[in-house]
């Protein structure tokens, strides 16, 4: 008779169980990441199953073990990402495995974790040395398009009513015309997409032709500037300068 292995099931770790937070040091220009993993015990993970963190960006990746599933604290542990600097922080991105070391299979699996402001935040902004525009949108996430301020602007207050209107444009130009989704679904759940219709309803976005897109981000913005009193906000930061 033919030996087959014992069938197994993967489970998938809740995202908003794995919290993240990298910290900076600026004086070592090192990164490290503070891993929190809530509601563990409720998997029922064998004991001895051991828990890696992986840290990764295109060819950079750090392999992280984080102990087994009956040592893990619940409180936060803090573990360095050696293959990391400061200026890669926004691009990190997390994977966490429980895996049985006897057999080698991945018992659990939580994928594309970004730390928790990234993951929670509309748009994450931080400033850039490496820059000599004033902004520039990051699509290395589609999911989660981030901003680069030039280090110029050291407090977001002075820069946002200058550039959050064209900021909100080119994000959703960038949604529908940088060829990111296949899936309709998922680009009109798109966090983005979704708080756009708030200012102008719109369904079936995906069957509209080109022109009617670009018409209905103009529209958009027009609403959202209005009811943001963006030109207001820019007139009244000018007569401050002047």
């Amino acid at each position: 008779m033919k030996r087959t292995r014992r069938p197994y099931k993967r489970t998938d770790i809740k995202k908003q169980d794995v919290l993240l937070e990298i910290i900076e040091n600026e004086k070592s220009d090192t990164l490290a990441v503070n891993v929190e993993i809530q509601n563990l015990s409720s998997y029922n993970f064998p004991s001895s199953a051991q828990i890696f963190l992986e840290a990764y960006n295109r060819l950079d990746i750090d392999h992280i073990p984080l102990g087994t599933v009956g040592s893990f604290s619940e409180e936060r542990v803090e573990k360095l990402l050696p293959s990391f600097k400061p200026p890669q922080r926004v691009k990190i991105k997390f994977r966490l495995k429980i895996v049985d070391m006897k057999t080698w299979h991945l018992l659990g699996l939580a994928e594309r974790l970004k730390e928790i402001k990234y993951a929670n935040s509309l748009l994450v902004v931080h400033t850039d040395k490496n820059i000599n525009t004033v902004y520039v949108v990051n699509w290395d996430e589609p999911n989660h398009p981030t901003l680069s301020v030039n280090k110029d602007f050291e407090k977001l207050k002075d820069i946002k009513p200058i550039i959050v209107e064209s900021v909100f444009k080119e994000i959703l130009n960038g949604l529908f015309f940088l060829n990111f989704y296949d899936d309709t679904d998922e680009l009109e759940n798109h966090k983005w997409i979704q708080f756009a219709q708030k200012f102008k309803p719109q369904p079936d976005l995906t069957e509209l032709e080109d022109e009617e897109k670009r018409e209905w981000i103009n529209n958009v913005i027009d609403e959202f500037s209005k009811k943001e009193k963006i030109v207001k906000k820019l007139v009244n930061l000018l007569e401050q300068e002047l």
